[in-house]
C-alpha cells in the first residue's frame, strides 16, 4: 500500500469520526466541552442583552419574532432533508400555501379550497 493510499484512507476514517461526533452531539447523545473565560462569557452575555433588545424593539420580523422571541432560543431541523427544507420554506413565508403564493402575485385569493378562511401555515398545522 503506498503512502498516498494511506493517507487518503486516514482521511477517510478522520471524516466519518468526525461526522459521527458531530451527529451524535446533534442528538444530544454527547456534549463537547464549553470552556470560555470570565471575560469572553461576560462579553457574550452583554452581546446576547444587546441582540436581544434590537430583537425586542425591531419592527419588522415579527412573524419570526412570535415564533422565536428570544435570541438564545435554538431551532432545531429534522434530521430528513424534505422535512427540513419545508420546515425552513415555512418559516421563511415560502411555502406552496395558498397564502404566500396570493402574497406572491402567482394565485387570485388566499383562501382555502373549502371557502372557510386563508390557507396560511397556521391554519394549516391546526389540521393536522
Amino acid at each position: 500500500m503506498s503512502l498516498a493510499m494511506l493517507v487518503i484512507e486516514g482521511n477517510e476514517t478522520a471524516d466519518w469520526h468526525a461526522k459521527d461526533i458531530a451527529f451524535r452531539l446533534f442528538k444530544g447523545e454527547i456534549s463537547a466541552p464549553n470552556m470560555v473565560s470570565v471575560k469572553t462569557a461576560f462579553k457574550i452575555a452583554e452581546e446576547m442583552k444587546s441582540w436581544q433588545r434590537f430583537w425586542d424593539n425591531e419592527q419588522s420580523g415579527r412573524y419570526n419574532y412570535n415564533l422565536i422571541p428570544s435570541v438564545k432560543s435554538t431551532v432545531l431541523f429534522p434530521c430528513d432533508r424534505d422535512t427540513g427544507i419545508s420546515y425552513c420554506r415555512l418559516l421563511l413565508h415560502n411555502s406552496m400555501l395558498k397564502d404566500d403564493n396570493y402574497r406572491s402575485g402567482i394565485l387570485l385569493t388566499p383562501v382555502c379550497d373549502c371557502g372557510m378562511s386563508r390557507e396560511t401555515d397556521l391554519r394549516t398545522s391546526d389540521l393536522l
